[in-house]
């Protein structure tokens, strides 16, 4: 199972990190602090933000196009089952504005023959903040977890 989430295409750079960061939890809270100013990641600027992630022509898209395809052929070589679950970004679910990428995502999946299974459904009809984690962050919390996990489940037991 390959749990695909929207920021898979995005090209990490290895940025060394300070003492800080490194080693105190403060240090990585003001951090997050400072990082949650930056304008890139604001709701209004999501969109746009992964608009360029999933352009045709984009390096991290083409890096992920060429790893599923290794990983298909491994799979096919071990006869093992392979298939890929859509994360969605739940900074804002109401409305989602990233369905482009599901629908890219169904795309490549198909030409590549991987089952592809979308998580976005479980979460219709939830409030964003009701799944945030107790740091206003959005990364899933107890809840977004446990829908996460009953959806992979029956994905698995079908």
């Amino acid at each position: 199972m390959v749990q695909f989430f929207v920021n898979d295409t995005e090209i990490l750079k290895d940025n060394k990190t300070n003492f800080f960061t490194q080693h105190t939890h403060t240090g990585v809270m003001v951090w997050k602090f400072l990082n949650s100013l930056k304008s890139d990641l604001k709701s209004e600027n999501i969109a746009n933000y992964y608009e360029r992630l999933y352009d045709d022509n984009f390096e991290g898209l083409l890096t992920t196009k060429k790893e599923l395809e290794k990983l298909k052929l491994h799979c096919k070589l071990k006869e093992i089952n392979c298939f890929i679950v859509l994360t969605p970004d739940i900074h804002k679910l109401n409305p989602y504005k990233l369905l482009f990428i599901n629908k890219k995502m169904k795309i490549i999946a198909s030409e590549m023959n991987f089952k592809i299974y979308d998580l976005l459904s479980s979460f219709k009809g939830l409030d964003s903040k009701s799944l945030w984690n107790k740091y206003n962050d959005p990364h899933p919390n107890e809840k977004g977890h446990k829908i996460m996990g009953e959806a992979i489940y029956n994905i698995l037991t079908q």
